[in-house]
C-alpha cells in the first residue's frame, strides 16, 4: 500500500496536464485554395473529386466538404479499428491522384485533426507602427518563442494575406505602350526565386540559385522594367507606386481599440498545458520589462489556468474528503484503525477493481 502510495504521488509530477483526455486521433482534414472561386465552383472543381477519389479507402466513417470562397475543406473520419497513420497516408495517395482539378488550384494540405490543442494566445500592441511592420514584430517574437524548447507550436494570426501591390497609373501605360498584364509578366518573369542547376568541383559540388525574389516595396520598385533605346532603363517605380499591404484592409484585430498581432501558442499531445503556459508567461514578463513604452505583449485567452484551478479543487475535495472521512471513522473506533482504514482508502477502488477483473464470471 505505500510503495502504491509512493509511486503515485512520484508519477503525478510527470503526468501532462489537460483539460480533457486525450482521445484516439480518428480524423483528417484536406485544405485547398482555390483562389477567385465562389463556393459553387469550390464544391464542383475541388469537393466533388476529393469525394469520388476517397470513397474506397479502407476503414472510412465519413466524409464531409466544406465549400468556401477561395478554399475547400474536406474532413474524413475514421472508422474505431483503424489506424490513423495508415488512414492518412491513405488519403494522400488517393489525393495525389487526382487530375481533374482546376488549373488555379493549390497544392492540397493534408493534416491530422486532434493533434495539437491550444494553451494561450499572446497579444502584441505597439504604437505608430504599421501592419506590415507589426507582422514583421510578431514574426519575429513567433521565432524567439520557438527557440524555448519549452514552447512547440507558435502561429501568427490577425492579418490577412500579405502583398506587395503595383498601382500602375494608366498615363503611364499610355506613355509607354504597355497594358497591366504586360507589366505583370514583365514583373513575374524577373522576380524570381529559382534552383538552376549543380557546379560539380573535384573537392566539392555547389548548388546555383537565381535570386532575384525581390521580397521589399524598395526592391520590387527598383526592377528593371524596360530599356530605352538610348541605353536607359525603366524601372518599375518610374511608372507605378508599389505598396507593401495586406490583402484585406478590413481583416485585423485590436486589443483595448488598438490594433494588434496575435501569437497562437499550441501544444501536441506529449507536451504539458502547463509547463508551456509557464513557458510563454515567463517570456512575456521578461520582454515587457525591456520593452519601451508603447509596445506591449499580454496574454490572452488562457486555457492553462482553467485546468490549473480544475487540479486544485481535485486536490481540495480530495484531501478534505479524507479528512472528513477520517473524523468519521474516529466517532466510533480508536485512533489506529482509523488511521489504517483513512489510508487504505486511496488503495480501496484499485484493489477493488483488481478483485473483480480476476474473478470468475
Amino acid at each position: 500500500m505505500l510503495a502504491i502510495i509512493a509511486i503515485g504521488l512520484f508519477s503525478m509530477g510527470h503526468l501532462n496536464k489537460e483539460s480533457f483526455p486525450v482521445l484516439k486521433q480518428s480524423k483528417v482534414q484536406v485544405s485547398v485554395v482555390y483562389p477567385g472561386a465562389s463556393p459553387r465552383d469550390v464544391e464542383e472543381g475541388i469537393c466533388y473529386p476529393m469525394e469520388d477519389a476517397t470513397d474506397g479507402i479502407s476503414f472510412l466513417k465519413e466524409q464531409v466538404c466544406d465549400a468556401r470562397d477561395n478554399m475547400g475543406i474536406f474532413t474524413l473520419e475514421m472508422q474505431e479499428q483503424g489506424d490513423i497513420q495508415q488512414f492518412t497516408d491513405d488519403i494522400k495517395v488517393a489525393i495525389d491522384g487526382i487530375q481533374n482539378f482546376p488549373d488555379a488550384v493549390e497544392d492540397p494540405v493534408i493534416t491530422q485533426l486532434g493533434r495539437t490543442s491550444r494553451v494561450v494566445k499572446v497579444a502584441i500592441t505597439a504604437d505608430k507602427l504599421t501592419t506590415a511592420e507589426l507582422k514583421n514584430l510578431a514574426e519575429y517574437y513567433r521565432n524567439r518563442m520557438l527557440e524555448d524548447p519549452r514552447i512547440p507550436i507558435v502561429r501568427v494570426s490577425g492579418f490577412s494575406t500579405h502583398q506587395l501591390q503595383v498601382l500602375v497609373p494608366a498615363a503611364s501605360l499610355r506613355k509607354y505602350n504597355l497594358s497591366v498584364q504586360d507589366i505583370a509578366s514583365l514583373t513575374g518573369a524577373q522576380a524570381i526565386e529559382l534552383p538552376t542547376g549543380t557546379l560539380e568541383t573535384l573537392d566539392e559540388d555547389y548548388q546555383i540559385r537565381f535570386d532575384n525574389a525581390r521580397k521589399s516595396a524598395e526592391a520590387l520598385g527598383d526592377l528593371v522594367i524596360l530599356n530605352t533605346a538610348e541605353g536607359g532603363e525603366i524601372r518599375l517605380g518610374d511608372i507605378a507606386r508599389v505598396e507593401d499591404r495586406f490583402e484585406f484592409r478590413e481583416q485585423y484585430i485590436e486589443l483595448d481599440g488598438r490594433p494588434a498581432a496575435v501569437l497562437e501558442i499550441s501544444k501536441n499531445t506529449i507536451n504539458d498545458t502547463l509547463r508551456v503556459f509557464d513557458a510563454v508567461k515567463a517570456f512575456v514578463e521578461k520582454e515587457n520589462a525591456i520593452l519601451p513604452q508603447g509596445t506591449r505583449l499580454t496574454i490572452t485567452q488562457d486555457v492553462a489556468t482553467g485546468v490549473r484551478d480544475r487540479l486544485r479543487l481535485l486536490l481540495k475535495n480530495g484531501w478534505q474528503g479524507l479528512l472528513l472521512a477520517g473524523l468519521a471513522l474516529f466517532l466510533f473506533f480508536n485512533w489506529r484503525y482509523t488511521f489504517w482504514v483513512a489510508l487504505g482508502l486511496p488503495t480501496l477502488p484499485a484493489t477493488e477493481s483488481e478483485a473483480k477483473a480476476g474473478s470468475p464470471q
